[in-house]
């Protein structure tokens, strides 16, 4: 049975299953009184007020934008995006928002190899929620069942394809967080350091992969490393983590791809704004999500 997930009370009507993907944006979806922010998904699954043409008009530069909740811009309004922001700033820009929430690294980077070609974009930026992003990837379920990603004999592979789409996790597991904490199932939602070496290899993998998938279109690649602010406030207020995270941070940033490393930006707007950038539950706010695309557009220019 398909499940609708649910956070902080309100429901995500717009997931749509995916046998490969696990879940994706319900293509002409419209939010109502239903959640506490306007959501709008285009034909094209995208989330956006309007359809895309099929390639970018004459002296429009068109990225494709991949990431979890954080690049989709949940508890924030329409127009309120990390895409939306890159296009007030830039005009001749224009940024398609491919995020879709709960992903894992792996699934952002088998949607951006498998749609992320179709609307012909110059450049691709992926969003990496660190560490919690490449966490996912190991795991047969996030927030709905999804395919899982290995390193066989060196290779990536996507296993726990077609996606089932019933749940494996008993029900009292799905409705409740605390049951699951209380009853041992903490560990398919969240990995303790000890496990981020291994997390740590098949992401560089992931990484690897899709830098070989967008050179194969002859398009530029950056990856955006980045926290939510829950991980902001654990490492300001916990050194023996930041000293780990930062540690595994610069591994994964040490790789022949572009990155963008946007921790030390989201630290100091911190310190300077504190909670105007927190949305109500776990994610940014406009004022947050401004921010972060500022930094991203400095940095796509000075490529």
């Amino acid at each position: 049975e398909w499940q609708v997930a649910e956070f902080g009370g309100f429901s995500y009507r717009w997931d749509r299953y995916h046998p490969l993907l696990g879940w994706t944006n319900e293509p002409g979806y419209e939010s109502g009184a239903d959640i506490p922010f306007t959501v709008t998904i285009n034909s094209q699954g995208l989330r956006a007020t309007h359809d895309f043409s099929p390639s970018p008009a004459p002296g429009v530069h068109r990225i494709a934008l991949f990431g979890d909740s954080l690049a989709f811009g949940e508890e924030v309004d329409d127009g309120e995006t990390i895409a939306d922001h890159l296009t007030a700033f830039r005009p001749d820009w224009e940024v398609l928002n491919y995020g879709v929430h709960g992903y894992g690294f792996g699934q952002s980077v088998l949607l951006l190899e498998e749609e992320g070609g179709l609307l012909d974009p110059d450049d691709y930026v992926v969003m990496v929620l660190f560490p919690e992003d490449l966490v996912r990837d190991h795991a047969a379920e996030f927030v709905h069942p999804k395919p899982v990603f290995r390193q066989v004999h060196g290779s990536l592979v996507v296993e726990n394809t077609p996606v089932p789409e019933a749940s494996r996790t008993p029900r009292l597991f799905r409705l409740s967080y605390a049951a699951a904490w209380l009853f041992g199932r903490r560990g398919s939602w969240h990995r303790e350091a000890s496990d981020w070496d291994s997390e740590l290899v098949l992401g560089r993998a992931v990484a690897a992969h899709a830098a070989e998938v967008v050179a194969g279109r002859d398009r530029s690649l950056t990856i955006v490393v980045l926290l939510a602010p829950a991980g902001v406030l654990r490492y300001l207020s916990e050194p023996e983590w930041r000293s780990r995270f930062d540690a595994r941070r610069a591994e994964f940033l040490d790789q022949p791809v572009d990155m963008l490393d946007l921790v030390p930006t989201q630290i100091e707007a911190y310190r300077e704004e504190r909670a105007a950038l927190f949305a109500p539950l776990a994610h940014w706010s406009s004022r947050g999500n401004q921010i972060w695309a500022a930094e991203i557009a400095r940095h796509l220019d000075g490529r």
